[in-house]
């Protein structure tokens, strides 16, 4: 089943981008594509010449190529009219009350909008929040007729050999088709609380895919005026905490049931509920 997907990926250079630069990526993307070898491949681009180099790195021959300019990305608008003001008008004073360390908003706010400027923090957040949106228009095309999709970054390769199952194509138990999976946040916050979701990966079987994909545009529209400096992985923070229909499973603890991720990332009444289902089974075990 492992061999039953399809993985989206893509590269948009952006000029005087203060997070990464192009040789970042030119470290990277070759051992992307290797760790992706003979895999189905759907690759996002802009430049002609980013189509070049990514022809002349890949190791598939099941890649097909999708030019997408920045500015007719599915959140581009959303972005620019609603998400950039709200940048602009977040509190950091305020924000800083609640959390100084790691906060999501601040980082963001101080790397993509001060660093940056308005119009790099708006290609860079519209780049990220739409994966999701990317990899539902490619399950109606399903271009090689799979059932789970894959949204992997152009660099998920510097995560090889760092993290638990960093090699995604090759999980220790099957993937569920009733399941979104991803990696964990290592150390980024959300109003102080520890943020689930990291973007770099998205899989899951078409159907949840599509179900996550909706809800997200949901929660894009209900935080748009939010006065905070969001970007895919805040909004991810609302997604798990406001969606109880989507079942979530950190890639990194595949084996593991829901409840241990509610012990890392939930609230204190989710914490009690999951150690006591916990004890519960450990009654019954021993009974």
């Amino acid at each position: 089943m492992q061999q039953d997907i399809t993985y989206c990926t893509g590269y948009w250079d952006i000029d005087n981008n203060p997070k990464r630069n192009w040789k970042h990526y030119q470290r990277y993307i070759p051992k992307t594509l290797e760790l992706l070898r003979g895999q189905r491949i759907i690759f996002f681009y802009e430049s002609e010449g980013v189509r070049r180099y990514i022809e002349d790195c890949t190791k598939s021959e099941n890649i097909v190529f999708r030019k997408k300019n920045i500015e007719d990305l599915p959140t581009y608008r959303l972005v620019k009219n609603h998400f950039l003001p709200s940048c602009i008008r977040q509190s950091d004073v305020e924000l800083k009350q609640i959390n100084r360390f790691w906060e999501g908003g601040l980082i963001n706010r101080d790397l993509l909008y001060e660093r940056g400027g308005p119009d790099v923090y708006t290609k860079i957040v519209s780049l990220w929040t739409s994966k999701l949106s990317l990899l539902e228009r490619q399950i109606r095309e399903n271009s090689f007729a799979t059932q789970y999709f894959c949204w992997a970054d152009i660099s998920i390769s510097r995560l090889n050999r760092k993290r638990r199952n960093w090699n995604f194509l090759a999980p220790t138990v099957p993937y569920r088709e009733d399941v979104f999976y991803f990696y964990p946040s290592l150390y980024r916050r959300y109003y102080g609380v520890l943020q689930p979701i990291s973007g770099g990966l998205l899989l899951g079987h078409h159907r949840i895919l599509s179900l996550v994909a909706n809800r997200f545009l949901t929660i894009m529209n209900e935080a748009r005026d939010s006065c905070y400096a969001h970007d895919d992985e805040t909004l991810f923070s609302l997604l798990y905490e406001n969606v109880p229909e989507i079942k979530f499973q950190s890639i990194e603890n595949m084996a593991r049931d829901r409840w241990y991720n509610e012990l890392r990332f939930g609230t204190e009444e989710a914490l009690v509920k999951s150690s006591f289902s916990i004890l519960t089974k450990l009654v019954r075990l021993l009974a």
